[in-house]
C-alpha cells in the first residue's frame, strides 16, 4: 500500500509503501521437524555439494566445497575484493583527490578531538567546526554527492551477488572458462572502443573537408 510519500536526495529517489506483517512461526516451518537422521550421507554426498563457512578476520568469508577431505575446494573473498567490489576504494581515491584540490584535508586534520571529558577541549572542538562549516564544509558536502552514494548503494548491493556467485559457481575467479571469456569480452570492448574513436575521427575530417570547400 503507497503511504503517499516519496523521498530524493537529488539523484535518486524512493517511493514509499506498507506490507503487511508476516507472521511469526508459518505452518510450513511448523509441521517440517527435519533432523540430522532424516539424510543419508551418499544422497547428500550425490545430490548436494554442501559448503562450509567461516567468517575469517582478513577475509568477508572462506568456503570449503566438498565432502572430500583431500580434494576439496577453497573460496573466499577477501576485505580487499569487497571494498574494489562495492566501488568504495575508487570512491575514496577520488574524494582524497578533490579534498586536496579544495584544501579540505588541511582542515579536517586540524579538527579538535570532540573525545574527551573537558568541556573546554570540547568547545575548541564545536568552535572549530562553526568557524569553517559555512566557507568549507558545507559546500564541499552538498546534495553533489547524491550520485556518488547511489551508486555506492548499488555496488553493495552487486557485492552481495557477486560473494554468493562466489560461493556457488566460482565466478571468474575459480572458474578458468569464465575467466577467459572475460579476458575475450575485454579485448572485444577496446578494439570496439579503438574503431568508434577512428570513425569519429575520419566523420570530423570530413566535415572539415567540406566546410574548407564551402568557404571557397
Amino acid at each position: 500500500m503507497f503511504r503517499n510519500m516519496v523521498k530524493s536526495d537529488g539523484y535518486a529517489i524512493g517511493f514509499i509503501f506498507n506490507r503487511k506483517k508476516r507472521s511469526n512461526a508459518p505452518e510450513l516451518i511448523e509441521n517440517n521437524n527435519l533432523t540430522l537422521d532424516d539424510f543419508n550421507f551418499e544422497a547428500v554426498k550425490n545430490t548436494y555439494r554442501p559448503a562450509f563457512l567461516d567468517p575469517v578476520r582478513k577475509s568477508v568469508f572462506c568456503a570449503s566445497l566438498g565432502l572430500d577431505n583431500k580434494n576439496h575446494q577453497i573460496r573466499q573473498c577477501t576485505m580487499k575484493e569487497y571494498f574494489h567490489m562495492t566501488g568504495s576504494t575508487r570512491y575514496l581515491k577520488k574524494l582524497q583527490q578533490m579534498k586536496a584540490n579544495r584544501s579540505i584535508d588541511t582542515l579536517e586534520s586540524s579538527i579538535p578531538s570532540p573525545k574527551t571529558t573537558k568541556a573546554d577541549q570540547y568547545s575548541n572542538y564545536i568552535t572549530y567546526l562553526l568557524q569553517h562549516i559555512d566557507q568549507f564544509f558545507f559546500p564541499f558536502y552538498n546534495f553533489d554527492t547524491a550520485k556518488d552514494r547511489f551508486h555506492l548503494y548499488q555496488g553493495r548491493q552487486q557485492a552481495a551477488d557477486n560473494m554468493v556467485n562466489i560461493i556457488i559457481n566460482g565466478s571468474s575467479k575459480y572458474n578458468k572458462i569464465k575467466r577467459k571469456n572475460v579476458q575475450k569480452n575485454r579485448k572485444n570492448k577496446k578494439e570496439k572502443d579503438k574503431n568508434k574513436n577512428k570513425k569519429t575521427i575520419s566523420k570530423g575530417k570530413k566535415k572539415e573537408k567540406k566546410m574548407k570547400a564551402f568557404r571557397v
